[in-house]
C-alpha cells in the first residue's frame, strides 16, 4: 500500500514539474543576452562611456530591458544619443521606458538633432 501511493505522488509530481518547466524557463536569467535585435548595435570591447558603457549595462542586466538609439550619420558626425530601461515589468514596458529615455536625451542634446546630425530613437534591441 505504502509503494502504490509513493508512486503515485512521484507521477503526480513529475506531472506537475513538467507543467511548469515551460514557466521556469521563461523566468530565466536574461543576463548576458542580447534579447530581440532589431538594429545591429556594434561597439568596440575597449570603447568606454556614452552609449557604450549604457549598451554594456543593458547586456548585463537580468530582467525585461530596452535600448533605442538614435540613427548615426557617419558623414555628418559620430555622435548619436541613447537611452535604456532595465528591469522593467515587460519588454513592452522596457521598449516604451527606453524611448522616453532617449528623446528625453535628444533633448537635452538638442543640438545634434536641430542641426540633423542624428536622426530620431529607436528601439534597437530589447529582452
Amino acid at each position: 500500500m505504502m509503494g502504490q501511493r509513493t508512486t503515485t505522488l512521484a507521477i503526480i509530481l513529475g506531472g506537475a514539474l513538467m507543467l511548469l518547466m515551460p514557466t521556469l524557463a521563461s523566468a530565466a536569467n536574461l543576463s548576458g543576452q542580447e534579447g530581440d535585435v532589431r538594429r545591429k548595435v556594434m561597439y568596440m570591447n575597449n570603447v568606454s562611456g556614452g552609449c557604450a558603457s549604457i549598451f554594456k549595462r543593458y547586456i548585463a542586466a537580468s530582467g525585461h530591458s530596452a535600448f533605442a538609439a538614435t540613427t548615426i550619420h557617419y558623414w555628418v558626425g559620430p555622435g548619436h544619443v541613447c537611452g535604456i530601461s532595465i528591469n522593467a515589468g515587460s519588454q513592452k514596458s522596457a521598449e516604451q521606458r527606453a524611448m522616453a529615455s532617449c528623446q528625453a536625451a535628444l533633448k537635452k542634446y538638442k543640438g545634434a538633432g536641430e542641426q540633423k546630425i542624428v536622426g530620431p530613437c529607436y528601439v534597437h534591441i530589447s529582452k
